[in-house]
């Protein structure tokens, strides 16, 4: 039976209490996949627990024999069996996975999968630069309808390698070269990188991983060869970042109630783009000893005007949604302008259905004010993950119920979403449809 959020929201709501900080959702995904290609254990620390990750870990033991053990209260453990090939058409369901791609041609001198990588669909996504990094690392490619095979011909011994796409600096290119490069031994300059917490996480991993040099100036990053030794890839830990996206989602969720008094516990520093946002919105913030104390009283919020969503380390697409929906709760204009994606409105149509001042063309989505307060009632299908942080946070706004059908796309980016907004006084539940 189909699960849906049921969402109550009354005239008057405070938004206040201690909650975690979570791990960041990318980062964790594409440091499993990276852990595939070693050697040995990885320990990873403070590793999300959303549904795209756990999908991932039950691949991964089912299909590899990979074993997971929380250690001390913070990491996860990894006990790796090599021995089975990894077939990626088992997972093309999951986008980051063509980030292994590159890796498993090198190491197994041949790859499979599907051109249809899946993910949110909430604009078109294309995978041609995944296929350019594959040629680039010698790779011949066979096609059969949507079934693609990259056979390897001969190893390259340099690479040099554009990250960016024609909507700037891609995230998941550079985390697929980066993952290649736990294979490939020569030299690898990668030039417009993204620099993403998930491309930090791996870079870290990497510098501790194998003998190799790896210098990092602006948006390019230089891996001179690798010289294997006998300890490579063993008794390696990396850290996971929190994810930014899910405290900013918890603060926009505040901005809708009008009052919010929130600390996110252990998380003790936000990026610059969150202190900008916070600043813009007349939202209040301080390091406190649990960690980071986030105040919104109504009649402090303003609208910035203009916001774009672009590379890190300026406001993350991720984010845009979300900041949207908060927007929409209050009087005044912004636009908001997408830089990394055609377009991202799945979430527009939700918000405008909620009764909300909203419109949005191509990369541009505009918010006009307050919104007209009708429909006491409504069902809502969620489409993707971000629209349905956004369609939570709108209904928290609008003052009636909502109900969220396909409510399954949230968790697969947010863990614990329900228990936390009840600990903070939303009236939200899980119910069968």
């Amino acid at each position: 039976m189909d699960k849906v959020l049921e969402i109550k929201s009354e005239k008057t709501l405070s938004f206040s209490g201690l909650v975690n900080g979570y791990g960041d959702k990318i980062a964790s995904v594409h440091l499993l996949l990276a852990s595939t290609m070693m050697t040995n254990n990885l320990r990873i620390r403070n590793l999300a627990k959303c549904e795209d990750v756990q999908s991932l870990k039950a691949w991964l033991n089912k299909s590899l024999n990979f074993d997971f053990k929380s250690e001390d209260g913070y990491f996860e453990t990894l006990v790796i069996d090599h021995n089975n090939k990894i077939d990626l058409t088992k997972i093309s369901h999951i986008r980051g996975s063509i980030c292994l791609t590159s890796a498993c041609m090198l190491k197994y001198g041949s790859v499979s999968f599907f051109s249809n990588v899946g993910g949110c669909n909430f604009t078109n996504r294309p995978i041609g630069k995944h296929l350019e990094l594959l040629f680039a690392f010698g790779g011949n490619l066979n096609q059969v309808d949507q079934l693609f095979t990259f056979t390897l011909e001969k190893i390259p011994q340099q690479i040099e390698f554009d990250c960016s796409t024609n909507f700037g600096q891609s995230v998941g290119v550079t985390c697929h070269a980066l993952i290649a490069s736990l294979i490939y031994n020569n030299t690898m300059i990668l030039n417009n990188c993204a620099l993403e917490p998930a491309v930090q996480t791996l870079v870290d991993l990497l510098r501790s991983v194998d003998n190799r040099k790896i210098v990092q100036t602006g948006r390019s990053i230089y891996l001179g060869p690798a010289t294997k030794t006998e300890n490579a890839h063993k008794n390696i830990q990396v850290n996971v970042p929190y994810d930014y996206t899910i405290i900013t989602t918890y603060v926009c969720a505040g901005i809708a109630c009008g009052k919010a008094d929130i600390v996110f516990q252990d998380v003790h520093r936000i990026p610059l783009f969150m202190k900008k946002l916070l600043k813009n919105l007349g939202v209040f913030y301080e390091n406190t000893e649990p960690g980071i104390r986030i105040r919104v009283n109504q009649k402090d919020l303003r609208h910035p005007g203009y916001l774009m969503c672009e590379p890190w380390p300026g406001l993350p697409t991720d984010v845009g949604p979300v900041v949207a929906a908060a927007l929409c709760c209050f009087p005044g204009v912004t636009t908001i302008f997408d830089t990394v994606y055609d377009k991202r409105l799945s979430h527009v149509s939700i918000l405008d259905e909620m009764g909300y001042k909203i419109s949005g063309i191509g990369q541009l989505t505009q918010i006009s004010g307050k919104h007209n307060m009708i429909k006491k009632s409504l069902n809502v299908k969620v489409p993707d993950i971000r629209a349905g942080a956004a369609a939570i946070i709108g209904a928290v706004g609008r003052r009636g119920v909502a109900i969220l059908e396909n409510c399954q796309q949230i968790f697969r980016g947010y863990e614990n979403i329900v228990n936390d907004f009840q600990k903070l006084g939303i009236s939200i539940e899980i119910k069968n449809s």
